[in-house]
């Protein structure tokens, strides 16, 4: 099959590609074989059903997509044979088929509601701004570098605080803190990094050590002490807390806003459509029931998946 496959790809590319200049003509043979065409629709569909990452991939993976044809192909081929044997005469068959239909129809048609252009949002959006500014305010941040004096196996606890006094004694005085902190961390990448930190907002450290941090001033070094020791802080600069002005949140607010807009569409779509005509023929619904019970009671446990 693959050999005849690759000829018939041959001659229906070169047919696809004729037709490609146009809009997309999703019937156009993009393969065939023994009297079978594949629509290049047959192909998008298939693709859809993919993550866009995955789609990507797929498209410039030629054995891939050769794979896919195949695949697809060969489901025709099936199909086809599968309607010389009147299989889709069967009445179950021809149930899962409209039902197949219906749920492609349906998802179509939700999507189409889905994807109608939401009205301009802008004065809805400031609205949201103000009415929740707490959403749109920075924390306060503050550039840090730390130098860790280790009590664990290193020290008793009391000996590292009188070594961190003594560090922040030096720091205060006015001695270099990177020199500091190559001669007394006990960071394992204090060497790297110089014991800092860079900006950080409070939500970053521990509630106990964010408070003493957050409590020094730009320039400021200070002592925070920790189950496993201490750490001699300095505080290079501050940036305060700040509502971010309307215009840097405005497009973030405006597709939050129109997500919802589209969701409740859709929900008050399906809500003036649910059960508007439904009667269920429930004499028919019980004797069903029944019969199913019975049926499914007498398959020994497995015995449907094995089916």
């Amino acid at each position: 099959m693959q050999k005849r496959l690759k000829r018939g790809l041959a001659a229906s590319v070169l047919l696809a590609l004729a037709s490609w200049g146009r809009a997309e003509d999703w019937s156009a043979p993009l393969a065939g074989g023994e009297g079978l065409q594949v629509p290049l629709g047959y192909l998008e569909v298939q693709l859809r059903r993919l993550p866009p990452e995955a789609q990507r991939k797929a498209l410039e993976d030629p054995k891939r997509l050769q794979e896919l044809i195949s695949k697809l192909y060969l489901a025709r081929l099936l199909a086809k044979e599968a309607e010389a044997e009147g299989l889709d005469r069967d009445p179950l068959v021809q149930a899962e088929l409209e039902s197949h239909r219906d749920q492609v129809l349906a998802h179509e048609l939700l999507k189409k509601v889905r994807e109608t252009p939401a009205p301009d949002m802008t004065e809805a959006a400031r609205e949201y701004y103000r009415a929740h500014p707490e959403e749109f305010r920075t924390p306060p941040q503050a550039e840090v570098s730390h130098i860790l004096i280790e009590a664990r196996g290193k020290r008793s606890l009391e000996e590292a605080r009188r070594l961190a006094e003594e560090v922040l004694a030096q720091a205060r005085q006015g001695a270099d803190f990177d020199q500091l902190v190559l001669k007394y961390s006990d960071a394992p990448k204090a060497k790297e990094n110089r014991g800092r930190l860079g900006w950080i907002t409070p939500n970053r450290l521990k509630p106990g050590f964010s408070r003493q941090v957050f409590a020094l001033g730009k320039g400021e070094v200070g002592l925070v002490e920790r189950p496993y020791g201490y750490h001699v802080v300095k505080v290079w600069d501050r940036k305060p807390a700040r509502l971010l002005p309307f215009e840097a949140v405005k497009a973030r607010i405006v597709a939050r806003l129109e997500g919802d807009y589209r969701r409740d569409r859709v929900n008050r779509f399906l809500e003036a459509r649910k059960n508007r005509t439904l009667k269920i023929n429930q004499p028919l619904l019980d004797a069903y029931v029944e019969r199913k019970r019975r049926e499914l009671a007498q398959q020994s446990p497995g015995q449907a998946d094995s089916d």
